[in-house]
């Protein structure tokens, strides 16, 4: 009954009902969204996985997290870090070490941490960590994880030119937005390509923009990571 009416268009719904506009009483709710809802609800209070999958009878942990809707500042939250370490490493390091435990993003940066990390240990990898992820901004191409406290920023604001500290993450805004990049950048191209430009700024527009937006375009989160203790 209450599915039929939030969400049956051919019938008298509430919004049909009580809507103020027109806009407001074409509104449907899908009945499987509650069950999305429920399972984000229980994700944020911080039911065990296991749990939740029990909760709506699922055969594997995994298929709980295809209903979990959580942000990615609400999944980092969830996420404790050691309190010496946490301190040691300052506000914005820990956020980037709680990204990197999630196993959510990848760059440059991230992968020089783990590989020191297995080559030299957890010390050192959180050492080289708190000397070169000491910001952290959220961009439409990624994080950005570096401070602009002392130097300005090496790329001028163009993360998507191959700098060492854009954090790319599975979040489909930022690679909508990479993929509207490359578009205009090409497009941006041929029409220089088209003019027979030959100055230095058209050689450094043609040799910089789209490929960069592809290279950040290639980067994928994580999933195989060494567990951050």
């Amino acid at each position: 009954m209450l599915a039929s009416a939030l969400s049956c268009p051919s019938t008298n719904t509430l919004f049909r009902k009580y809507g103020r506009t027109d806009e407001d009483r074409k509104m449907t709710v899908p009945p499987n969204s509650f069950r999305h809802l429920q399972n984000t609800e229980l994700f944020r209070l911080g039911l065990a996985d296991t749990l939740i999958t029990k909760r709506f009878d699922r055969s594997h942990v995994v298929n709980s997290y295809e209903y979990d809707h959580r942000s990615l500042s609400e999944e980092l939250d969830q996420i404790e870090l050691d309190p010496e370490l946490e301190c040691r490493l300052g506000e914005n390091t820990a956020t980037v070490a709680r990204l990197l435990k999630s196993g959510r993003a990848r760059g440059p940066i991230l992968d020089s941490f783990h590989r020191i990390q297995m080559e030299q240990g957890d010390e050192a990898a959180f050492e080289y960590l708190r000397a070169e992820a000491d910001g952290f901004h959220c961009t439409p191409y990624g994080h950005c994880i570096t401070s602009f406290l002392v130097d300005r920023c090496p790329k001028h604001l163009q993360c998507f030119c191959g700098c060492k500290y854009l954090c790319a993450t599975d979040l489909p805004e930022t690679r909508s937005n990479l993929v509207q990049l490359r578009s205009k950048l090409q497009k941006t191209v041929e029409t220089i390509e088209g003019r027979m430009l030959a100055s230095q700024r058209t050689a450094k527009a043609l040799s910089s923009g789209a490929p960069g937006a592809s290279e950040a375009l290639v980067l994928e989160p994580v999933i195989n990571f060494i567990p951050v203790e």
